[in-house]
């Protein structure tokens, strides 16, 4: 089945058959990235992002700075597969750029899959990853967060088709109401 939407960040060693996010792929993977240092012993089919390949890939990266002089598919130049520097991984731009759908742009989507606040500190994590009521940049839930849910007040149509709000409908009910004020309340001026 398809792999859409995921990372690894840390490092994988074996005998053959290893990458830094799958060892043996079959199918397709689109917008992940790994960033581990990748070492194979003594086998075949050693990739930054995959060992082995007969699948397909849409816009992923691997680090090609950890894993400098390995291809991001063992003997395979794949242009969706892309090498890129430590730097460069921990920049939001990088990503954006070829179609990844971030927290604060809208030009790839409003469904917003992907965050990273700061460029230069970390790579992009999944936006579901942080607090409830985190809504906006900086990390933590503060009064920006809460200007920005409360933008959504009593909008009752919340679904999937429209992220939910824009992330506001908290506990996915259709409507940003007291009970998700309840949740931005329980995470208020806490901090990842």
């Amino acid at each position: 089945s398809p792999l859409s939407r995921c990372y690894a960040t840390g490092g994988v060693t074996g005998e053959g058959r290893v990458g830094g996010l799958i060892g043996r792929n079959h199918s397709t993977v689109s917008r992940c990235y790994a960033t581990g240092s990748v070492t194979g012993y003594g086998g075949t089919y050693v990739g930054g992002l995959v060992g082995y390949s007969v699948g397909n890939y849409l816009k992923c990266f691997w680090n090609s700075t950890v894993n400098a002089g390995m291809d991001g598919i063992y003997g395979s130049s794949d242009p969706e597969v892309i090498g890129e520097s430590t730097e460069n991984l921990q920049k939001s731009a990088t990503f954006i750029n070829v179609g990844w759908d971030f927290v604060g742009e809208s030009a790839n989507g409003d469904l917003d899959y992907w965050r990273m606040c700061v460029d230069g500190v970390d790579y992009p994590k999944l936006s579901w990853q942080f607090l409830k009521g985190d809504l906006v940049c900086p990390d933590g839930v503060d009064i920006l967060d809460l200007a920005y849910w409360a933008a959504y007040w009593l909008d009752g149509n919340c679904d999937a088709s429209n992220n939910y709000c824009r992330r506001t409908d908290l506990n996915y009910d259709g409507r940003t109401d007291l009970f998700d004020y309840a949740l931005l309340s329980a995470h208020y001026l806490k901090i990842n």
